[in-house]
């Protein structure tokens, strides 16, 4: 008996140790077998954006060479703008706490390599520039469904980076990257429509939550695309049951990102500390009448902005989007047509994001290039239909308006440089009026005050050449004055790069105080004492 038991106990004991050496032969297989699946996925992903690169590369360059030839005259301007001034002298970023810009927060601190930033533009510009071109090339990938893009296309989709209100955004020494970058997040996700819907909505939710916490501005441009596609889709003869499931995935994925976004700003950002916008939202009747007169705003601004032949132009393009897409319809003619004119008005719609629906939205250029995105995703649909001669007709329209903005890119950044060459003028005749004032001795610091009349701010090039002319190019001033129209600016130079001992306090307002004239001449007059100092540029 107790040889038995002992039996049994070494027998029990071998069993044992085989079974724990076949587990762990098992996971060692286990194991094996994963690791050859990963490294067969990451050799079949390398293979795929080797064999997508050899096909894109050419184009890619192409859209490069066309942007970069865009902002050539922005480069060469080198002129620090409008939130450059402040980045510059004081080396903050300050994107997340108050507008939840995160995205933008942390990669400028990769990008700059630390927490404080300096300039190191043109880097900056031509990394936004990089990433607009291959915006661009996804968008035209997305449309035409296609990898072989006409040249026409490429001339099509320029106004996506360069219209007129997104030369805003690549004015930016330091911002120009992350503005441009959620571009990018809103056109991107459309690349997986196509192999899967789940992963399509998850890509979409995390690509517009990165939008939103990079530039708000962009968060019309998702929409357009999807509604777009669409359209298209449904114009094509595709099911409208699985158009519907991609519209319902797109809208869910965007909502759901918009709903954390509002969580997370209200948790830790600080939008009450922006004094330029009301990112609150109106409720009941005032929620329409806001939305309203915010539209209402928006559109004024682009037909007072685009000069009359850009108007023309984009009137043709709007009437050829319709007929090319009814005429090529493979539903019934007369509903093509009216589906194709409500899609139209709801993309008309849709430019400019939620900004309407805020109490109070910015309303710079910066804010209004979905407009531009609009337009180069309808020209890209026109200039890739069949070639017939009136379809000829459209596509001259959509390269002549692109070249119109090509052109504008460059007026507008020579422009920055004349402008920025009367602004140095202008304040270094402050400096040196101030520094032989005798209250500029005094050991306290004064309270400083500049203030414009009309358009003293303004070049006198622009009044005597009829090209620059305001009256006759709104935009133009508009971008100029966003930079140079705002004595805030010039105000800030004076401390942080002159180093002049000079306090600024907007809430008391100098105008009303009866202070003695110091210094009179064509530019300017100083009226100050020993504790304040008012000037007035003429």
């Amino acid at each position: 008996m107790q040889k038995d038991k002992y039996y049994a106990i070494i027998y029990y004991i071998e069993k044992i140790i085989y079974r724990r050496n076949n587990h762990a032969t098992d996971i060692q297989n286990r194991k094996s077998i994963l690791h050859k699946k990963l490294k067969s996925y990451a050799n079949s992903t390398m293979n795929y954006i080797q064999s997508r690169w050899k096909i894109y590369w050419k184009s890619y360059l192409i859209l490069l060479i066309i942007h970069v030839v865009g902002i050539l005259a922005i480069l060469q301007a080198d002129v620090y703008y409008a939130d450059d001034v402040d980045r510059t002298a004081r080396g903050f970023r300050g994107f997340g706490n108050t507008f939840g810009r995160w995205v933008s927060e942390y990669l400028s601190a990769l990008l700059h390599t630390g927490r404080n930033l300096t300039n190191i533009s043109p880097l900056t510009q031509l990394l936004a520039v990089a990433i607009c071109a291959a915006s661009a090339l996804i968008l035209i990938r997305v449309i035409t469904e296609t990898e072989k893009f006409s040249k026409w296309t490429y001339l099509a989709v320029i106004p996506l980076g360069l219209s007129p209100y997104f030369l805003e955004c690549l004015s930016y020494q330091y911002d120009a990257p992350y503005m441009v970058l959620s571009v990018f997040f809103c056109i991107f996700p459309l690349l997986f429509a196509e192999k899967s819907l789940w992963i399509y909505g998850i890509v979409s939710f995390f690509c517009q939550l990165f939008m939103c916490e990079s530039y708000q501005a962009s968060s019309g441009i998702y929409s357009m695309l999807v509604l777009l596609m669409c359209f298209l889709a449904w114009n094509r003869g595709e099911s409208t049951k699985s158009i519907g499931k991609f519209l319902l995935v797109s809208v869910a994925a965007y909502v759901a990102a918009l709903i954390l976004f509002e969580i997370l700003c209200n948790l830790f950002a600080n939008p009450d500390s922006i004094s330029y916008v009301d990112a609150s939202i109106p409720t009941g009747t005032a929620f329409f009448e806001n939305a309203f007169e915010n539209y209402k705003k928006f559109f004024s601004h682009i037909w007072n902005d685009f000069q009359k032949v850009w108007k023309l132009l984009i009137a043709i393009i709007l009437f050829f989007f319709l007929f090319i897409t009814t005429r090529e319809s493979k539903r019934q003619k007369w509903l093509s047509l009216l589906c194709g004119g409500f899609t139209l008005i709801v993309l008309l719609m849709l430019p400019f994001g939620v900004l309407p629906f805020l109490a109070s939205p910015t309303d710079s250029p910066r804010a209004m290039y979905g407009f531009g995105a609009l337009l180069a995703m309808l020209t890209i649909v026109i200039v890739n239909a069949k070639p017939k001669f009136l379809n000829l007709c459209g596509k001259l329209s959509c390269v002549a308006l692109s070249f119109c903005f090509l052109i504008f890119s460059n007026i507008y950044g020579n422009a920055l440089q004349i402008q920025q060459d009367y602004t140095d003028t202008r304040t270094q005749t402050i400096i040196d009026d101030l520094i032989d004032l005798e209250v500029m001795d005094s050991e306290k610091t004064l309270y400083f005050q500049l203030d414009y009349t009309d358009d003293s701010w303004e070049s006198p090039i622009f009044n005597k050449n009829p090209a620059y002319a305001y009256k006759y190019n709104n935009i133009l001033g508009r971008l100029l004055g966003k930079n140079y129209g705002n004595t805030r600016w010039i105000e800030q130079k004076l401390t942080y790069y002159y180093d002049l001992d000079l306090k600024f306090d907007r809430s008391i307002d100098l105008s009303t105080y009866d202070l003695p004239v110091l210094v009179d001449n064509q530019y300017h007059t100083i009226s100050g004492n020993d504790e304040y100092i008012y000037v007035v540029m003429k």
